[in-house]
């Protein structure tokens, strides 16, 4: 008999769900700094105007991990999370400065 067992792959839900996770913790972390260095945890909060690229500090290092183990599939979790954070993140980026530049979308 051929008993080869496969590897964990993990799942593509998993990814995503690390990648909230994640994304929870840095904003708490954040949030803490901030409230320690002036007092206002939304102080703290400013790196996640630009979490597109913010995000990049520990969801990079996260999929590195993920690949040494060879997860594939929560590989691409993570992957399709980072996409998507990146997008929303510069949508709103771009609603906000239409906004503010008194602009219209019409």
């Amino acid at each position: 008999m051929n008993d080869v067992i496969a590897p964990e792959q993990g799942s593509i839900g998993r990814g995503i769900g690390l990648v909230l996770a994640l994304h929870a913790g840095a904003a708490l972390v954040c949030a803490m700094i901030g409230l320690a260095a002036s007092g206002d945890a939304m102080n703290g909060l400013v790196p996640f105007l630009g979490i597109g690229l913010f995000q990049l500090l520990y969801v990079v290092p996260a999929l590195v991990i993920v690949l040494r183990k060879k997860q594939m599939r929560t590989a691409k979790g993570i992957k399709i999370a980072l996409g998507i954070t990146f997008l929303l993140n510069a949508a709103c980026f771009g609603v906000v400065m239409v906004s503010l530049s008194g602009g219209n979308f019409h």
